[in-house]
C-alpha cells in the first residue's frame, strides 16, 4: 500500500480515533499528524530529528540511550534493530516532511547519534519480538531511504 500526504495538507479534525486508526492507511496518516503536532510543541525533539537522530517516539523504531552505573550516557551495544512504519511516519511528520511510504518496501535509516541501523517494516510478527537485524537482514526486499 502506498500512502502519500503533503506537509501542506491540513491536519484532519473531527474524526474518531477509531476511524483514524482503522482507515485504509492503518493509522500511518495519524502517526504522521502526531509527529507534525509534536514538531510544533517540542522544538528540541524536532531539531534532534532534523539532525538524523532516531529519537524514541510512540512507536517502535527509535534508539533509547542507556546510562552506565555512574549515570553517563553510553550507546546501546547492538548495531541493528527493527522499527514500525508508524514510527517512520511520525518521524517524517516531526521533521516537517511529506508522508510518502510504500508498505511493500523495507526502509532503512541510520541513527546519526549512535550509528545504529533501523529497518522499518509492517511485519507484526517481527515487530512483536525483540529482533535485532544484522548486515544480512532477516527481511529480504528492496531498500529505500
Amino acid at each position: 500500500m502506498r500512502v502519500y500526504k503533503s506537509i501542506n495538507d491540513p491536519i484532519r479534525e473531527g474524526l474518531s480515533r477509531d476511524d483514524l486508526l482503522r482507515d485504509e492507511d492503518k493509522g500511518l496518516i495519524l502517526a504522521w499528524e502526531v509527529g507534525r503536532k509534536n514538531a510544533l510543541n517540542n522544538i528540541e525533539l524536532r531539531n534532534q530529528a532534523l539532525k538524523g537522530e532516531l529519537i524514541p517516539l510512540a512507536w517502535k523504531g527509535g534508539i533509547k540511550p542507556i546510562s552506565d552505573k555512574d549515570g553517563n550516557e553510553v550507546p546501546p551495544q547492538y548495531r541493528f534493530k527493527l522499527g514500525s512504519f508508524k514510527y517512520l511516519a511520525e518521524y517524517m511528520g516531526l521533521r516537517g516532511e511529506d508522508l510518502h511510504l510504500d508498505t511493500e518496501i523495507v526502509y532503512r535509516k541510520i541513527c546519526s547519534r549512535f550509528g545504529i541501523t533501523v529497518e522499518y517494516t509492517s511485519d507484526l510478527n517481527l515487530l512483536s519480538k525483540d529482533v535485532q537485524v544484522g548486515s544480512s537482514s532477516l527481511i529480504n526486499t528492496d531498500l529505500r531511504l
